[in-house]
């Protein structure tokens, strides 16, 4: 089981990673040194397509959170599933800030509801899925407890509005 949770660099970071990479191809056929073209192309690369994401070995019961530069290259560490004791949905809201030229801010916010591997007393936390909604978390939340083996227990707050 895998799934992709965000973009390393934010949004505003990945659009100027594309922004290298349009420009950066060209280049690379108009210019005398056709290598030094894939320096912006190489770096918008990077930025546009690094992602974060987490995967499940069910077979082994491992879990571990991974970035993934250029989109494939996967760097994290693997841990045990013991390790962890309960399901809980949880509601970050994340924060992206961005600063034009003439120094000012353009502020996203972003709000979602994201399935959380929760152990030792909430010290250790592994996101594994991202929804817009709380009935899609809800659910999927169900099945991947029944699936981990894992209990999955509902927030007061969320409790209250089911």
């Amino acid at each position: 089981m895998e799934h992709k949770l965000d973009k390393v660099f934010g949004p505003s970071g990945t659009f100027a990673g594309y922004v290298l990479i349009l420009t950066g191809v060209p280049a690379f056929f108009f210019m005398e040194n056709p290598v030094s073209a894939l320096v912006p192309v190489l770096v918008g690369a990077f930025v546009a397509f690094s992602t974060t994401g987490t995967q499940v070995d069910l077979e082994l019961r491992k879990v571990r959170s991974y970035t993934a530069f250029f989109g494939f290259l996967k760097s994290g560490k693997w841990q045990g599933l013991d390790l962890y004791d309960q399901i809980q949905i949880a509601e970050p809201v994340i924060h992206y800030r961005t600063y034009s030229r003439s120094n000012r801010s353009l502020d996203i916010y972003k709000k979602d509801y994201r399935i959380m591997l929760l152990g030792n007393h909430l010290k250790l936390r592994v996101p594994l899925q991202k929804f817009k909604s709380y009935e899609q978390a809800n659910r999927e939340a169900e099945k991947i407890s029944t699936l981990l083996n894992i209990p999955y227990i509902k927030s007061k707050k969320h409790k209250e509005s089911l």
